[in-house]
């Protein structure tokens, strides 16, 4: 339901959730919940209930002992505040993780999550906290958007004996792109960083949870091959010696330089090139993903369908011999797609 009342709009049901400020930590998923936003004047102020997970007990007889997953439930809340004026939009959302999901016993636990498994003991909680600031503005030619990320609280809270695992993490993005003026040609530049954590035996998780854990980043591809979607999801992760790179922008630093030319108001010329590494890496694991060319166009065929044909080439970095001596080779794509926006 999606109703407005004199005290504000009301959303109910299922609905878009980790979609907020600019694309850059968005990901397209749909969970059960209650949203509220009141308008006053430029101001929006809005608060969120969302069920991620509802667990529940089970297990008779010789499957008695399952009985121990008794609440494995996982609930997000959220409050934010937005301002918009006549060339921008600002705001800032907090964010309370309540999970007990990680109630589980035996092997179970080490699989939640992969990267604290070494950790990971039965009975613990999670209560983690996340505040989410975001702008976008035009000056004149020049657009401008940025978003900031910081997690932190118990990653992991044992109910019995075991050491306690703290959650200290961010994120950061900015991206400036100016309009040539009398021309239809523009530049821009762009930079992240997700931090990571290679060492998952202390206790303190500084990083590496944006994708394994918050689900954050799968709608934001920086470039054509390396960190996009759509390659990884149909063509499989690059992982060569077991150092992999995939959908995710998690443990990463990267930048971007990029040109295009608006040929016609339907089609679209874009050139780039960047390079991303990795924030915290293994002992002996050089921390380089590599460097990419892209060149891509793009047809607006009707409003809201598009064709896009596009080359990348990647120069892969020292980080995927994950630490041996093995030699390799670079690598390119040349890819097409449609995209139906609805």
């Amino acid at each position: 339901m999606d109703f407005n009342t004199a005290i504000g709009r009301f959303m109910v049901g299922y609905f878009d959730c980790i979609c907020y400020g600019t694309l850059f930590l968005n990901t397209h998923v749909s969970r059960a919940g209650v949203q509220y936003m009141y308008p006053m004047g430029p101001w929006t102020f809005g608060a969120k209930w969302e069920k991620v997970h509802e667990g529940g007990s089970y297990g008779t007889g010789g499957s008695a002992p399952s009985l121990r997953f008794s609440n494995k439930d996982m609930d997000v809340y959220s409050i934010d505040v937005t301002y918009r004026w006549k060339t921008g939009v600002a705001g800032a959302q907090f964010q309370y993780y309540a999970d007990d999901f990680g109630e589980y016993s035996g092997g179970y636990a080490a699989q939640f999550p992969p990267n604290t498994a070494a950790l990971v003991a039965p009975n613990f909680t999670r209560n983690v906290y996340a505040i989410n600031p975001f702008f976008q503005a035009a000056i004149g030619n020049l657009a401008l958007e940025g978003e900031f990320w910081y997690g932190f609280g118990d990653w992991i809270d044992f109910k019995g004996s075991g050491d306690d695992v703290d959650l200290e993490a961010y994120a950061a993005y900015l991206n400036g792109k100016f309009s040539i003026p009398g021309t239809n040609f523009y530049v821009g530049a762009l930079g992240s960083i997700e931090s990571g954590d290679a060492d998952a035996t202390d206790d303190d998780q500084k990083g590496s949870v944006l994708s394994s854990y918050f689900s954050m980043g799968q709608a934001w591809d920086p470039f054509l091959y390396m960190m996009n979607d759509l390659v990884n999801t149909y063509t499989g992760n690059w992982n060569p010696y077991g150092a992999s790179l995939g959908t995710w922008e998690d443990n990463a630093i990267l930048w971007k330089l990029y040109a295009g030319w608006n040929i016609t108001p339907k089609l679209n010329l874009e050139v780039a090139y960047g390079s991303a590494w990795a924030d915290d890496t293994p002992a002996g694991v050089d921390d380089e993903y590599g460097s990419e060319f892209d060149i891509f166009a793009t047809y607006k065929i009707y409003n809201n369908l598009s064709y896009m044909v596009g080359f990348g080439y990647w120069w892969v970095g020292d980080y995927f011999k994950a630490g041996t001596s093995a030699d390799l080779e670079d690598s390119y794509l040349v890819m097409h797609k449609l995209t139906l926006a609805f």
